[in-house]
């Protein structure tokens, strides 16, 4: 691994030494910009200005919102039951469908789990407790550790058992800066809501809606869209258990329930909530049919959404609660990435699924180095450093 780095750092050395650092640096920057973050990051080493350009705040930006073009996943390897297992690893599906391992510090992953997603940066956080909670640029390698709850605090709840935990990322387009929210639970008390701003020294406590008490996350993570984070929740009113996402603006600070009962329900349906070509949508599968909705939510604020029908597919697969898919996100070519998961002799089985629906085709992507059992997330690589948008002012 060494010997390529040098090897490629001497071919880029060479070129430099061409007159490439002669160029304008609004040139460099551009060429720069287009790399693969592996190439960028060996780039650093090349010459002290090509090192300062590369981390300079414009550049990250530059580079982050190029990568929206380039539809990645990150993978997490999850432990069969019974087994035991560590993760040192991630796996990156690029824009090519090829698997690049990302390996990480067992300190990080071994009792940790992602939570969500934003910018190049992974949230993270223990399995069985509340903190403490990490930000991670697996690219990079940077991380920061949140500040923890209060012991103080942790005794108040009545007991011990978190019950549940979820949390979101995202970038406050009013402020510049990002942001955590999450939600928790102890024992048979309501769910409390915190946020922090990378760089504050304690959590700020949040009024969540009183209509939540009604409600369930489904475990899906959150999704970061045009200033506000989102979570696909259930929302049990009358005994009917319907589709709704809570909704939180990072500017104004404030939650609401976006419901759909009179659209679809739950369980007769299941919704992929995730950004399409730049727009909020929720993939509705409804089950016992070969059918599947993209529902757009149109609207600028979260206070105007408007949910519309914009397409249906017939997918030529029976869907079933023993198969049933998951759009992941979409591909450049008018087709979509899915996970197909089966139930067969009470064993489950995830395949990752190129699915175009003009032509019903199906291709499977044949990854060996993947566990049977593993979660997905869309990811965007960055070189968006946690420990630097901590420190702005």
């Amino acid at each position: 691994m060494v010997d390529s780095k040098r090897s490629c750092s001497a071919k880029l050395s060479g070129r430099v030494s061409k007159g490439l650092v002669d160029l304008p640096q609004e040139i460099i920057s551009d060429i720069l910009s287009r790399l693969p973050i592996e190439l960028i990051l060996t780039c650093r080493i090349v010459c002290r200005s090509w090192n300062h350009l590369t981390q300079d705040p414009d550049f990250v930006n530059l580079q982050l919102s190029r990568s929206n073009y380039q539809p990645t996943l990150i993978i997490e390897p999850l432990p069969a039951s019974g087994i035991n297992f560590t993760v040192d690893h991630l796996l990156l599906l690029d824009a090519e469908h090829k698997i690049k391992r990302i390996p990480i510090e067992s300190m990080l992953l071994e009792e940790y789990e992602i939570m969500c997603s934003c910018s190049g940066l992974l949230c993270l956080s223990p399995i069985t407790k509340l903190d403490p909670m990490v930000i991670y640029n697996p690219m990079t390698r940077q991380r920061m550790i949140l500040p923890s709850l209060d012991c103080e605090a942790i005794r108040s709840h009545e007991d011990g058992f978190l019950r549940s935990h979820e949390a979101g990322l995202g970038y406050d387009l009013s402020t510049g800066r990002y942001k955590v929210v999450r939600e928790y639970k102890y024992g048979n008390e309501s769910s409390r809501f915190e946020i922090l701003s990378l760089g504050e020294s304690s959590w700020r406590e949040l009024s969540a809606p009183h209509s939540l008490n009604d409600c369930y996350w489904d475990g899906s993570p959150s999704l970061f869209w045009n200033g506000a984070l989102y979570w696909k929740i259930i929302k049990d009113s009358n005994g009917d258990c319907n589709i709704s996402i809570l909704a939180f603006d990072l500017s104004e600070e404030k939650f609401q329930i976006l419901s759909f009962s009179n659209k679809f329900s739950f369980p007769w349906s299941s919704c992929d909530l995730l950004d399409l070509d730049g727009r909020l949508t929720l993939v509705e599968h409804k089950y016992d049919t070969n059918m599947m909705k993209l529902w757009r939510l149109s609207g600028k604020k979260v206070g105007d959404f408007s949910l519309c029908l914009e397409q249906i597919y017939d997918t030529h697969v029976k869907w079933t609660s023993e198969m049933s898919p998951m759009v992941i996100s979409g591909l450049n070519n008018n087709g979509y990435l899915l996970c197909v998961t089966l139930w067969k002799d009470g064993a489950q089985r995830t395949y990752i699924t190129r699915y175009f629906p003009q032509n019903a085709e199906y291709w499977h992507l044949d990854i060996p180095v993947i566990t049977e059992l593993f979660n997905t997330y869309s990811f965007r690589p960055s070189l968006v450093s946690p420990v630097a948008a901590s420190l702005l002012p």
